[in-house]
């Protein structure tokens, strides 16, 4: 464990960062989120706003940067799993 303490408290700094980075934009930029620009009632329990940056694509590109770093090989597949998490976050609004 003690072999990769470093590794972990650098994933876990990192993600964090990138969720405040994210939380921190969106105080300024307040982009409605699709469903309130397209006129659909509120399914989940969401703020109307904070559409922009996705802070699910945001923390899961720090993740997987944070891996890569460490362990290439499953750091690509983090990569890939956060690029698939991104398009999801456009393509289903």
């Amino acid at each position: 464990m003690k072999k990769y303490s470093q590794e972990i408290i650098t994933t876990i700094c990192s993600v964090v960062v990138a969720w405040g980075t994210s939380s921190l934009i969106k105080v300024f930029v307040h982009m409605p989120r699709p469903f309130v620009v397209n006129g659909l009632q509120n399914t989940f329990l969401v703020s109307p706003y904070g559409s922009f940056p996705s802070t699910h694509a945001t923390v899961f590109f720090a993740f997987a940067t944070a891996v890569f770093v460490a362990h290439k090989p499953s750091g690509i597949l983090c990569y890939m799993v956060a690029l698939a998490i991104a398009v999801e976050r456009v393509l289903l609004g």
